[in-house]
């Protein structure tokens, strides 16, 4: 097997942590905190408070607005700590095209729950968090790069 089978190999794995991570990180937070449904807030009775003009069931949209705020806020949660994780992990595994698919797909964890709960997280707040992930990114890669120099 020649360098460039290799190389193509180890990216290919890398591509594949970058993106099943995310996915399976996706999948369980949604497991263990599902995303509220419509139909639970939509009452299908046939009193006429509970219908629309156009016939449709009435929704109530102030108490699903406020439970996709709880669910967003917990995947906001949950995703940020497994993307700071998986960059640990990533920033400590030896492997380089392994630390690499972590370090990647960890980013993309936290991107995906800064998407989700983007709209509702105050400015300050936003700007600390996001300072806060830069320098640890800035950090992780400071580090790898004065272990790769000392071997």
């Amino acid at each position: 097997m020649n360098n460039a089978d290799v190389t193509v190999r180890n990216v290919s794995i890398a591509i594949g942590i970058l993106i099943l991570l995310p996915l399976a990180v996706n999948v369980g937070i949604d497991i263990v905190n599902p995303q509220p449904k419509i139909a639970d807030y939509t009452d299908t009775k046939s009193s006429e408070k509970w219908f629309s003009s156009k016939g449709k069931p009435a929704i109530d949209q102030e108490a699903y607005d406020a439970a996709m705020q709880i669910y967003r806020k917990k995947y906001f949660y949950a995703s940020t700590v497994f993307g700071i994780a998986s960059i640990v992990i990533g920033g400590l595994v030896s492997v380089p095209f392994l630390g690499t698919g972590f370090i990647l797909g960890g980013v993309i964890c936290l991107t995906m729950g800064y998407w989700t709960y983007w709209n509702m997280i105050h400015q300050i707040i936003k700007l600390i968090s996001l300072l806060l992930a830069l320098l640890f990114l800035v950090f992780m890669g400071y580090r790898l790069a004065t272990t790769k120099r000392q071997n």
